[in-house]
């Protein structure tokens, strides 16, 4: 970021962390913290099972998180990524619940055996291949 350290009092990093590659995440959560003054305020899914939320493309047959997210938090990886500051205090968190959804089992069976995948939207495109999703994608 091309900030000095501590240029702002507060940063706000609301429901990014979880869409970065690898490639870019750990540079991030460092540019947030050198250039935090006093505060950083984040908000990131907690426990969320990402494989609830995969989509497959019709087009490239691409299998990803339909919500766009490479990864899930719990909270040591949020004492973890900001360890070294002065307090790191966690508050609200609650975990994504969906009894709707299934389980690991059912999931291993709707995805390599039955090739159905639970997440669909008409808005997604494939990260792939960028194809839209124009058809509801149960047994594709």
């Amino acid at each position: 970021m091309p900030f000095s350290s501590n240029s702002f009092d507060l940063i706000l990093a609301c429901e990014l962390l979880e869409h970065l590659p690898n490639s870019v995440f750990n540079c991030v959560s460092r540019g947030i913290v050198r250039v935090a003054k006093k505060y950083i305020i984040i908000t990131v899914p907690y426990q969320e099972q990402l494989q609830w939320n995969y989509a497959r493309c019709p087009r490239c047959r691409c299998v990803f998180n339909g919500a766009y997210h490479v990864r899930s938090f719990e909270e040591n990886d949020i004492r973890l990524l900001f360890r070294g500051l002065g307090c790191v205090s966690l508050r609200g968190i609650v975990p994504i619940l969906n009894p709707d959804r299934t389980n690991g089992l059912e999931l291993f069976t709707r995805h390599h055996l039955a090739l159905e995948y639970l997440f669909y939207s008409a808005s997604i495109r494939c990260p792939l291949c960028l194809s839209p999703f124009e058809n509801r994608l149960e047994g594709i």
